[in-house]
């Protein structure tokens, strides 16, 4: 999760063999706009919406506000 926040950073800490989702992705950036980052994108945002609403039903965060 550190490497969402931090790509420079991750890039210099990564090996040859090793890659991560936001330095992929910023891989593709540098060569063109590519229909596979929209798609990323639009997965990580629903799977967290998902996430949070299956979190709201589970923990029922009404009760702390």
């Amino acid at each position: 999760m550190t490497s969402l926040d931090n790509v420079p950073v991750t890039i210099f800490l990564l090996t040859p063999r090793q890659t991560t989702l936001p330095v992929k992705i910023f891989g593709a950036v540098e060569h063109g706009v590519d229909p596979s980052i929209a798609a990323a994108s639009t997965l990580m945002i629903a799977g967290t919406a998902v996430a949070l609403i299956l979190a709201q039903r589970w923990v029922n965060f009404t009760r702390f506000f």
